[in-house]
């Protein structure tokens, strides 16, 4: 008997042993990351969303626009345009935007106005319906409050707001493609109220290497203010991943209607922490 007893000890203590190993390896190996997902360099949204304790810094290195019309010129630079996400759930991601300084100068025959501030701050929550990680068919809702924080240059002088619908869906061998509606509560010219705006951003990309992707894309928007204002581009843009948390891009956008900026360059990056 006391031979026994000791072999069914001996047996206990071994299950104990595995089961306390097995029990530190999983407290010691940190969750599946998920992909690098940042919104930049296209108009079009991703559906992703951040995982919980992560963040992300994206930003516009530079941002130059030329918008050209009969006798007059106006050039539009914007530096620091920040978006800071962070996962607050699995599925909700908090997004907190910023343009840390704009710059415009507007050149009619010898007449030379120039203006330079800093932009407003805005608040957003990405809230993903299907697929956070954003692979598949991925659709998430994204509310953004915009606060009048900015100086006459480049801020809205009053509240806005805006509701976007980002999805995508990976059509496979290296292709995706994305699609934003979104409507705006927009702050009008004047700086005092608000009114109707909408827009819809459709892009196709596709991963050529393992580092570098290239996308295509078509914007429209239409703003019901009493200057009615109907915007539409066709935007290029090309992203290098330069290690699996930071990310190199720059864009063109060319504009299709006369309401829209002639031509447009940014250049920027995304890193996550």
């Amino acid at each position: 008997m006391t031979r026994l007893a000791i072999v069914v000890a001996g047996k206990q203590a071994a299950r104990r042993r595995r089961a306390l190993s097995a029990a530190t390896f999983l407290l010691a190996t940190p969750a599946l990351a998920r992909e690098f997902c940042p919104d930049r360099p296209d108009r079009a949204n991703p559906p992703c969303v951040t995982d919980v304790g992560r963040f992300e810094v994206e930003t516009s290195l530079a941002d130059w626009s030329l918008t050209r019309a009969p006798h007059a010129r106006m050039d539009s630079i914007l530096v620091g345009d920040l978006l800071l996400r962070t996962g607050l759930t699995r599925s909700v991601e908090a997004r907190v935007g910023l343009t840390s300084y704009g710059f415009t100068r507007t050149r009619a025959g010898s007449d030379i106005a120039r203006e330079e501030g800093a932009g407003d701050l805005s608040l957003g929550l990405r809230w993903n319906l299907a697929r956070p990680d954003g692979n598949g068919l991925s659709v998430a809702l994204q509310p953004t409050l915009t606060l009048p924080t900015g100086g006459t240059a480049i801020g809205a002088g009053t509240l806005a707001f805006a509701l976007a619908l980002p999805a995508s869906v990976d059509l496979g061998h290296g292709f995706a493609l994305g699609f934003t509606p979104e409507v705006d509560a927009a702050a009008n010219g004047d700086r005092r109220g608000r009114h109707l705006a909408y827009s819809g951003a459709l892009v196709l990309g596709h991963q050529l290497t393992r580092a570098l992707a290239a996308s295509a894309e078509l914007y429209a928007a239409r703003d019901e203010s009493p200057d009615r204002a109907d915007r539409a581009s066709a935007d290029f843009s090309l992203a290098l991943r330069i290690a699996p948390d930071t990310q190199l891009d720059a864009s063109s956008y060319v504009g299709l209607t006369p309401d829209t900026p002639d031509v447009e360059w940014i250049v920027g990056l995304a890193h996550r922490f």
